[in-house]
């Protein structure tokens, strides 16, 4: 039986499990053990660990109070008073940036988000007990081991996502569970625990009382999943959750084959999430539950415009993907913007011809932009007498949409004559 905690720790699940901590973890947990303290490494690391992954990343919890952390660590590091009210402090080793938050009891929740005090304790128990599903709720050190106090390991070993205790409270206490739920169930290829399904869906609306900020975070993790068919069953199976967060999937006429469609969309540069937007028909609105950067939706605008024009031609692509219109995208989106577009569609119909044509382009170096033009502003001053200088920019832009159409040949002597003759 591993040390008393102030409770009645359980024995280890798995008594084999070894994890091999860094050097800046493992320097952490001496200093705090030294110093008379418990220390453990929590949560998704341990997770992650026993999966026989890598951690991305390091949470610490500990039994001594934040101010007592604070001084023990400034001695040798940087400290940043995260949220020192709620018993959390970061820790720079480094390069590596570490949270480090004490053992706690929540109060109650007001705001279905964060609790409105907090109650640090001595006991490891109570603290993981607040936590949002068992597999989140493993600790380790080197010299207890594992301490799996809820069933982590048995529900990992499972491939479970289940709540902590009563999983209607759980979403009661922060909303924003419903969407971590979802997400760990994509990334980790875990099925959902029907108690925890159906109150997940119970509770959904309390979404209203997160952030936008907060759900677009979750929202995109999502659609990283490295299960592709797992992504797809969890936005078919909780459409009415999605539905709260992205109005336009309830009017959505095909929203099962856009279910089946957007895991084919590899999730790299926002890609897949990107498909599953436009295929909803999503706007942004001042009142919208997701919050994207103004960067996201001038990229998510010009690739839901292309595939809306491509979706006007037949199913094969014919009507649209001309050399002409390749080029015409490519001008008013660039290159970048083009090609993610046409691998959407590769992916999505199978279709090639965007992509074979944007590649073309690029690849005979065609005149796709002002700056590929024979001529200039300064050149149409000079030989194009009837040219107001007002005319100019609309003028040059009118040659290049005929050399980008083949009608115009780009050359300096041909694109003056053909402006003289037009003006």
């Amino acid at each position: 039986m591993k040390r008393d905690m102030q409770g009645n720790m359980k024995r280890n699940t798995d008594t084999k499990f070894e994890m091999k901590l860094p050097g800046h973890i493992l320097l952490l947990i001496n200093i705090l053990e030294n110093a008379g303290f418990h220390a453990y490494v929590v949560g998704g690391a341990v997770r992650d660990a026993f999966l026989g992954e890598i951690p991305e990343d390091y949470d610490m919890t500990t039994d001594a109070r934040p101010l007592q952390c604070a001084e023990l660590f400034s001695e040798r590091f940087r400290v940043i008073e995260t949220g020192l009210a709620h018993g959390t402090i970061t820790v720079l080793v480094g390069n590596f940036k570490v949270e480090i938050t004490t053992f706690r009891i929540d109060g109650n929740y007001k705001d279905s988000r964060h609790p409105e005090k907090v109650e640090f304790t001595g006991n490891l128990a109570l603290d993981l007990a607040r936590r949002d599903f068992t597999v989140n709720a493993l600790a380790y050190n080197p010299k207890d081991g594992l301490v799996d106090l809820y069933g982590g390991i048995r529900d990992i070993n499972l491939k479970t996502v289940r709540c902590i205790g009563e999983p209607a409270a759980r979403f009661d206490e922060d909303a924003l569970r419903i969407l971590r739920a979802l997400r760990f169930s994509a990334k980790l290829d875990f099925e959902i625990d029907s108690n925890t399904a159906e109150a997940l869906k119970d509770k959904s609306k309390l979404l209203e009382k997160i952030s936008a900020e907060r759900i677009t975070a979750e929202i995109s993790k999502l659609f990283e999943s490295p299960f592709p068919e797992r992504l797809g069953k969890i936005l078919s199976d909780f459409k009415d959750v999605f539905s709260l967060v992205i109005p336009e999937i309830e009017n959505s006429e095909n929203y099962d084959e856009i279910c089946l469609k957007t895991p084919l969309v590899p999730p790299e540069n926002n890609l897949r999430m990107i498909y599953f937007l436009c295929a909803v028909g999503y706007a942004h609105t001042e009142n919208d539950r997701l919050r994207f950067s103004k960067v996201f939706t001038k990229r998510l605008g010009g690739i839901s415009e292309i595939l809306g024009k491509y979706g006007e031609s037949d199913e094969q692509g014919s009507a649209f993907c001309s050399l002409f219109d390749a080029k015409m995208f490519v001008y008013r989106y660039g290159y970048e913007l083009c090609f993610d577009a046409a691998g959407i569609i590769k992916h999505t119909s199978g279709s090639s011809r965007l992509l074979d044509c944007l590649e073309e382009i690029k690849l005979t170096g065609a005149c796709v932009s002002l700056s590929g033009l024979s001529i200039c502003g300064d050149d149409i001053l000079r030989y194009c007498p009837g040219v107001k200088p007002e005319q100019i920019g609309k003028k040059l832009k009118e040659c290049l949409v005929k050399v980008m159409s083949g009608e115009l040949e780009n050359s300096k002597p041909k694109i003056i004559d053909y402006i003289n003759k037009h003006t």
